[in-house]
């Protein structure tokens, strides 16, 4: 893991990422694990005994939507550096809100959490980083935060669609698998393959940026460098997480790839074209337009479909004591945005 030598980490080690199946990981950043991990799990198995009398919630459904997996519990892989004493807390912090992710109708931001959370460790270490810091390392963080997005929204798309379709609102689900399908015409292995090649560009660049930025000369106070070091191994310890985590890769779904599979308009339906991608195997000689959707912006996305809009950023308006990222926005799909009606045609 030279990727983080030389950072003195306390309660964490390296994991080399050999346990998922090669075709369920495809995310490329460095991972590491709590060395209190059995501390984490017993803790995780406690809140689910007791949250749920507590706070009237579904048992089975904190169970379900809970963080604890047959390779451990999320804070172990997204958290490894939460202090012993901490444990507790945050380990029920982050049963609430799987569970909530799974039980309210708006979508979560998940690097909203990811930044959440990570703030909350910060803060505990002592590391006040100032927005003025936290906007200087952006241009690779946010690549970071953005990667995981994409693989939630990969790995997650087969338990959204089923949450959607039951609750008979299939237009709002946030997802990029959702879009790429239904507003690009891409079957869902096509669509798993571009969030795929999104996902390792955005890691191969933000890696760059990152290597760059730590041998620069620049001036880094300590309390940033540990911000950043706390993301980084909360996206890359989440990604790990979610590879093999029950919570998506259930068996007991009652719809099925070919109820995915109408999500994929008809040809003759009007379509957007995605930039350096080819066209849907679908089409089958049928043209497109011939715009590039690229960098949309904000204020292109606020005129489309409202269902659409929620899958575009991750706001993140979290202020904790010293840690402020109000206001910071995550674009997810901008590459993804569906066009305005002007700049698509029909194909023939």
């Amino acid at each position: 893991m030279s990727t983080y030598q030389g950072y003195p980490f306390q309660f964490s080690e390296p994991v080399e990422t050999i346990g998922p199946a090669p075709d369920r990981f495809y995310s490329t950043l460095p991972v590491r694990v709590s060395k209190f991990s059995d501390q984490i799990r017993l803790a995780g198995e406690k809140a689910k005994e007791t949250l749920p009398a507590r706070l009237g919630i579904d048992s089975k459904l904190l169970i379900r939507n809970g963080t604890l997996t047959s390779c451990g519990h999320v804070v172990s892989w997204m958290l490894p550096e939460c202090p012993p004493h901490l444990i507790p807390s945050v380990v029920e912090l982050a049963e609430l809100i799987c569970y909530l992710d799974g039980r309210c109708a708006a979508r979560w931001g998940h690097s909203s959490v990811l930044m959440f959370m990570a703030s909350i460790i910060s803060l505990t270490k002592g590391q006040r980083v100032s927005p003025q810091e936290i906007d200087s390392v952006s241009y690779f963080v946010d690549k970071i935060l953005l990667s995981s997005s994409l693989l939630n929204d990969l790995y997650s798309f087969p338990k959204e669609f089923e949450e959607h379709s039951s609750a008979g609102n299939m237009d709002t689900i946030g997802n990029a698998m959702a879009l790429l399908m239904s507003g690009y015409g891409y079957n869902e292995d096509e669509a798993a393959n571009i969030l795929k090649r999104e996902i390792s560009e955005l890691e191969e660049r933000a890696l760059e940026e990152f290597h760059a930025w730590q041998n620069s000369n620049l001036t880094r106070s300590p309390s940033l460098v540990g911000y950043v070091f706390t993301v980084m191994t909360a996206a890359g310890g989440f990604n790990y997480w979610m590879s093999h985590s029950e919570r998506y890769f259930r068996t007991d779904f009652a719809t099925t790839a070919e109820d995915r599979a109408r999500l994929v308009r008809n040809p003759d339906s009007c379509l957007g074209c995605l930039q350096g991608y080819p066209a849907p195997l679908a089409l089958n000689g049928h043209s497109t337009s011939t715009v590039e959707l690229d960098a949309v912006s904000e204020s292109h996305v606020s005129g489309s479909d409202s269902s659409l809009t929620s899958m575009t950023t991750a706001s993140s308006h979290v202020s904790v004591d010293g840690l402020g990222f109000s206001g910071m926005e995550i674009g997810i799909t901008d590459k993804f945005q569906k066009a305005d009606a002007q700049d698509v045609c029909h194909l023939e």
